[in-house]
């Protein structure tokens, strides 16, 4: 077992096309426990263009936090025996400035780039996935989520009414 934990912890697949053609980078397996986190890291040159989980069924969401536009991480969700693993699509960052935002907003609530910028993608972080249906709504601006199963009624529960948004802005 302490085997299979060491080779997951240290290697990664990285697909390179051609240099500064966008590139895919796959992150080592999560542990099974709830919230443990897969981590797909693009080389020095490039950002996280698109933040994905291989297997949404065993994943909370995907995120790319403030501090890092490199790193793409994958949260495994709770009562899953399997691991998750994160995936990201890495772009080549010449030439313009790129953001990330990383917050918790209100279902309905948009997160948008500052003057200047335009959105690249958005991913969601839901850690209650499993009890519903949470989805981005894209727009030329932005991105907000919303709850396709309660078409954003109002809810007094923090549970139904909060997830987590991912934004990556480049400039225009």
């Amino acid at each position: 077992m302490n085997l299979l934990v060491a080779f997951a912890v240290c290697c990664f697949a990285v697909s390179v096309s051609g240099y500064g053609e966008p590139i895919w980078v796959t992150g080592p397996a999560s542990s099974w426990r709830d919230d443990s986190v897969s981590s797909a890291q693009c080389p020095e040159g490039y950002y996280v263009a698109e933040c994905n989980c291989m297997d949404e069924d065993r994943c909370d969401g995907a995120r790319v936090k403030d501090e890092n536009i490199r790193v793409c991480e994958a949260v495994h969700r709770a009562r899953v025996s399997t691991p998750t693993r994160a995936i990201a699509k890495c772009n080549w960052q010449a030439g313009f400035d790129v953001k990330a935002f990383y917050t918790n907003k209100e279902l309905g609530e948009y997160l948008e780039c500052p003057s200047g910028y335009q959105p690249e993608s958005c991913s969601k972080l839901d850690a209650w996935s499993q009890d519903r249906r949470i989805h981005i709504q894209r727009s030329e601006t932005g991105c907000a989520l919303y709850n396709s199963e309660r078409e954003n009624t109002p809810t007094t529960s923090y549970y139904n009414k909060y997830a987590y948004v991912s934004l990556i802005c480049i400039t225009a």
